[in-house]
Formats: structure tokens, sequence, C-alpha cells
């Protein structure tokens, strides 16, 4: 069947990030597997690439493409065959990097949402908890401030990225006035 929404740009991108895979990616995966550990260094390489900013502004170093380059994206990798790799790779491109696009400060935006695109930061997503999993609704770590910081108690389990992430989104439950409040994402 011919694909009617894909363009000839989309085949390109397609056909790029194929050869990428068969020579950065597949070359690696068995080793990446047994030591249950990605390089490093495959972010900044994808990140030069342009494939950790397709969906981004250009202001943040993305190429603000199209939907149906996500869709090339994630089809690619999972052919990788590797569940590590792939959720490591989405992560970053569809979990934490809107985060910070969305409710980031400028600042914040200029120094991890640029670096996270680029290859140069690599983030980590603390959400899922012992007993809540990953129902932001029932988790159970709190965020306390306390003059011009904020005192965390509790833990996470599953951190994707942990390993070598340059920085932590946490999910926690603000309490105010010591009343729960709303749940909320920290940096």
């Amino acid at each position: 069947m011919q694909a009617t929404l894909l363009t000839a740009e989309h085949q390109t991108f397609r056909e790029t990030l194929q050869a990428f895979i068969r020579k950065e990616i597949l070359p690696h995966i068995d080793r990446w597997e047994k030591d249950n550990q990605i390089d490093k260094s495959i972010w900044k390489k994808m990140g030069d690439m342009g494939f950790l900013g397709l969906n981004y502004p250009e202001a943040y170093g993305g190429l603000d493409l199209d939907f149906y380059y996500s869709m090339i994206f994630c089809e690619e990798l999972s052919y990788c065959y590797s569940g590590g790799f792939t959720i490591s790779a989405l992560v970053i491109q569809y979990m934490s990097a809107p985060y910070l696009l969305k409710y980031a400060s400028e600042e914040l935006k200029q120094r991890y949402l640029t670096g996270v695109i680029t290859g140069d930061l690599v983030s980590a997503v603390a959400i899922t908890e012992p007993g809540a999993g990953s129902d932001i609704q029932h988790i159970k770590t709190t965020a306390v401030r306390e003059g011009d910081y904020y005192i965390v108690n509790g833990s996470k389990t599953f951190i994707t990225n942990g390993y070598y992430g340059d920085f932590f989104i946490r999910q926690s439950r603000q309490i105010q006035a010591k009343k729960a409040k709303a749940s909320v994402c920290y940096l």
C-alpha cells in the first residue's frame, strides 16, 4: 500500500534514520543490553543529526517538523529490538522535553531544553513510585517549600535514564499549609 500522507522529505528522513541506526546503534545494542547501560555518547550523535528535536522550535535547536517525522522516528526505533534504548530515546523526545517546553521559564529552556535537543544533556524522568506505579494521582513523594528551597521526601523507582541523566524531572505532590495540593514537576 502506498502511503499518501508522507512526502519525499519524510522518506528521505526515514532512510537517513535507518542508516544512522544501522551504523551507530545496532552494532552496540547487545553490549548495551548486557551492561544495562547505553553509551551516553549516542545522545550527542543523535542530537547532531537533529533526531532529538524533531518537533521542537528552532529557537531551542529543534527542527520544528510535522508529526509524521515523529511517527517515523518511533517506528524506526522499534526495529532496534531494544526496549531499553527505544524507551530512553522516547522519554527524552516525548516526556521530558515537552515538560520543559510547556512549563519551564525561558532561562531553563535555554539551559536545559536546548541541551537535550542537541544531545549535550541527557534528561531523566522520576515519576514511578513503589505502590503507585506511574499513576501521578497516587504518588506519595512530597515537596514542601522552605524559604528558597523545597524539602522533598519520598522514593522513586525505575528512573528512566537515571544512570546517566544530567538532570531529573521529578513528579511530587506539593504541600502547602499542611494540605496536599496539585501534583507538580520539579527540575
